[in-house]
């Protein structure tokens, strides 16, 4: 006989034991918040997310800053957290079956309990306490795991602030090693551009010694050649023509005035005039000769010709005897002849020619020797004006060789400054590389310990909603009907049945359905999450970024799109909260 059950009112809503009350119900509600205490479930839930980004963002930057210990104890961390994954999954579905298990017997056992079997109801309920015990010491086993996991997460906080410290400490002293670089470039710029002024002050002195010395070179050896030139005498300007260093060109180059005298300048003028056509007459005779040659070259190889024709006639002759051959071989000859005889002119001509030029060229010659004469009587006071003008000028070579010798030093240490800033500037490149490297290392680290920090507080949560699990699964066991069911032992059948009819012991009866319902709600909530928290875990684990490079670019904007993920989840927190 089926057994009747009693409609139960509870601030106007009805209830019947042997329906499940749903996920909605107020009931149900308010039992997941009692389980649940401070925490969200769907916090708990978007906590597990949160564990996997801050477990790759933790990842991305200990490989962003090529920090190997931190690295490493993040990926175990990872793979623990999805083996704790895989383990909580088993677990809330372990829970869940317990929970539908516990609604059916709950149900039978209080269909049993009006019918008066208190036995058989005492055994369900028995089950359902002894279920609610398993499932404590599994959840309590859990919430001891996560805070084991949170401990060794602590611990990889810890390495990634030393690895943070280290770093920091590189990249201070790196933009110490730079403000020091710099400081010493600037003193070595400074120094340089005294330098420079010094060697600017040393070529205008160089410049002036260079200019006076090259007066007094001039000046006494203008003054020695024209001694030498007077002293030869007849052979003394023609001399010194060959030198091919004309007087006249000394004499413009004297700047003091002291030699450009009319009786010089018109000895050397008519010089320089017999000279010119002296020089014309050689160059007509060498183009005489030339043509000579020619002409000459021309009439021997005529006469060549005129033989070798003269004895292929004769060879042709003998042996063909043929006359039209020796006609044209006459003709030939006959040409050549004229041409021999042309040129015979030409010779003549030209020979007569050359005759002619050599005269004119010995009159020349004579001309300038007369003036070489003419220029003996300007030789009186010159060796004296010379030496005089040689011995400033030793004078300005000693002063000159001063300044050169102070340009040299001074370009040495100019040169050796420019060296050391060679060697200051490859030590500034070098530094500023590992400046660079030891910012983005700290900046990297510095994303990777908040991601870990921020693990910490989410693995935090996770012990304690598991810790809430377990104690309301042992408060379960501790309140089981059961107990409730033993208690009446002593009343007889009918006021038993009529106990367990009363509204107390049926509100007190729903409520251990509702918080079974509640776990079941939790539970089937909890195992969607968890799953596909494992499943993106894992996939992080295996296509990890192990380019520091790679990973530098990209830490930034993972921390970016994290964070928004982590507004947004709020900001819908706050929605469901407000509704």
């Amino acid at each position: 006989m089926a057994a009747e059950y009693e409609i139960l009112i509870v601030e106007d809503r009805q209830y019947v034991l042997n329906e499940r009350p749903s996920a909605a119900d107020v009931l149900v509600q308010q039992k997941q918040k009692e389980i649940l205490g401070n925490l969200r479930l769907d916090t708990v839930i978007n906590n597990l997310d949160l564990c996997v980004d801050m477990y790759r963002l933790a990842y991305i930057g200990a490989t962003a800053a090529n920090a190997g210990a931190v690295k490493s104890k993040v990926i175990d961390l990872q793979s623990e957290f999805g083996k704790l994954c895989v383990l909580a999954n088993e677990t809330m579905l372990t829970l869940k079956d317990s929970c539908q298990q516990t609604l059916k017997l709950l149900d039978a056992a209080y269909a049993y309990l009006i019918q008066g079997s208190d036995g058989v109801a005492l055994a369900k309920l028995t089950r359902c306490a002894d279920q609610a015990k398993r499932m404590s010491e599994a959840a309590e086993k859990l919430s001891d795991q996560f805070l084991d996991l949170q401990s060794k997460s602590s611990d990889a906080k810890s390495e990634a602030a030393l690895a943070h410290a280290s770093e920091e400490e590189k990249r201070r002293h790196a933009r110490e090693e730079m403000t020091k670089l710099n400081a010493e470039l600037e003193g070595c710029q400074t120094t340089i551009g005294s330098l420079v002024k010094e060697l600017e002050a040393a070529n205008a002195d160089q410049a002036k010694a260079e200019k006076e010395l090259s007066e007094d070179k001039k000046r006494g050896f203008v003054l020695g050649i024209i001694s030498l030139v007077s002293g030869v005498a007849a052979a003394g300007l023609q001399t010194y023509a060959q030198t091919r260093n004309p007087l006249s060109v000394l004499v413009a180059q004297n700047q003091t005035g002291t030699l450009d005298n009319a009786e010089l300048k018109q000895i050397t003028e008519k010089w320089e005039a017999a000279e010119k056509k002296r020089e014309e007459f050689n160059q007509s005779l060498k183009a005489l000769n030339r043509k000579l040659a020619s002409a000459k070259e021309t009439i021997a190889l005529s006469e060549k010709e005129i033989a070798e024709l003269k004895a292929q006639t004769e060879d042709k002759a003998a042996a063909a005897k043929d006359g039209a051959a020796k006609i044209g071989s006459d003709k030939l000859i006959a040409d050549k002849e004229a041409i021999i005889k042309a040129e015979a002119k030409t010779v003549a001509q030209l020979e007569a020619e050359i005759k002619d030029l050599k005269a004119d060229s010995v009159e020349m010659a004579n001309t300038c020797n007369a003036l070489s004469a003419s220029a003996r009587k300007m030789s009186e006071g010159a060796d004296n004006m010379a030496k005089q003008a040689f011995s400033a000028a030793d004078q300005s070579q000693s002063k000159l060789e001063k300044i050169i010798d102070i340009k040299r030093q001074v370009n040495q240490q100019r040169n050796d400054l420019q060296i050391k800033m060679g060697g200051l500037v490859g030590q500034l490149a070098a530094t500023q590389i590992v400046e660079r490297n030891t910012d983005v290392a700290v900046k990297a680290l510095q994303v990777a310990m908040f991601a870990i920090s921020q693990v910490i507080v989410a693995l935090n949560d996770a012990a304690m909603f598991w810790r809430q699990i377990a104690t309301a699964c042992e408060s379960l066991r501790q309140n089981s009907m059961d107990k409730q069911v033993i208690d009446m032992e002593s009343l007889s059948k009918d006021e038993r049945i009529a106990e367990y009819k009363s509204q107390m012991f049926m509100l007190s009866y729903l409520e251990h359905i509702c918080s079974w319902a509640a776990l079941y709600e939790i539970s089937h909530q909890y195992t969607v999450s968890v799953e596909q928290s494992r499943t993106l875990n894992n996939q992080h684990i295996s296509h990890s970024i192990d380019d520091p490079e790679q990973a530098a670019k990209i830490v930034s904007t993972l921390a970016k799109s994290i964070n928004q993920k982590i507004m947004q989840q709020a900001t819908q927190g706050l929605t469901a909260l407000a509704a």
